[in-house]
């Protein structure tokens, strides 16, 4: 179906209005962005103070008595996947930091476009048409991965069921 045909005015009024969308669609993702970065250095801590807490409390004073030295050994194949747990938790968010920079660059990229109609450097329609092949282009990629975190919540119950069960099964006399 053919468009109709905008006026030069209506086409500078549809620059500004496009040009709106794609930064504030910039900001949001700026912001998206941010609050990640900073839940990665608040995840870091939270985790590391809970690693040395679960190694203290296993590791510090216990004995092995004969016939439980699967013991320790569970509690430490349950540290080792609690450490990795962490890794993918990690990787999880920086890779959801890459995916809204990406967008942001996206939104960005769009906004200049519709900027460079308003300063009349480029015509409407070459700046919707390059829009057009940008966002489509992005469409692709438009979900960020979601492996990290499920191999993250797999690492985290069997980590944390390994140091339960240990816990459990650690004798009563020993501490």
């Amino acid at each position: 179906m053919a468009q109709p045909k905008l006026t030069e005015e209506e086409k500078i009024q549809l620059a500004r209005e496009s040009r709106e969308f794609f930064l504030q669609g910039r900001q949001y993702a700026n912001d998206r962005e941010n609050q990640i970065s900073d839940g990665i250095r608040t995840v870091e801590l939270q985790v590391a103070a809970i690693i040395f807490a679960l190694t203290g409390a296993f590791a510090l004073g216990t004995e092995i008595v004969e016939g439980t030295f699967w013991i320790p050994i569970l509690t430490s194949i349950g540290l080792v996947f609690l450490a990795l747990s962490i890794v993918f938790g990690l990787i999880n968010e920086w890779v959801r930091s890459r995916f809204w920079k990406g967008v942001a660059n996206l939104k960005e990229e769009a906004f200049l476009e519709y900027d460079r109609v308003l300063l009349k450097e480029k015509t409407f329609e070459n700046a919707r048409e390059y829009v057009k092949g940008l966002i489509g282009g992005e469409k692709k990629r438009m979900q960020s991965p979601s492996w990290p975190v499920v191999l993250q919540t797999i690492l985290l119950a069997i980590g944390g069921l390994s140091v339960l069960i240990a816990k459990i099964l650690l004798p009563s006399g020993i501490t």
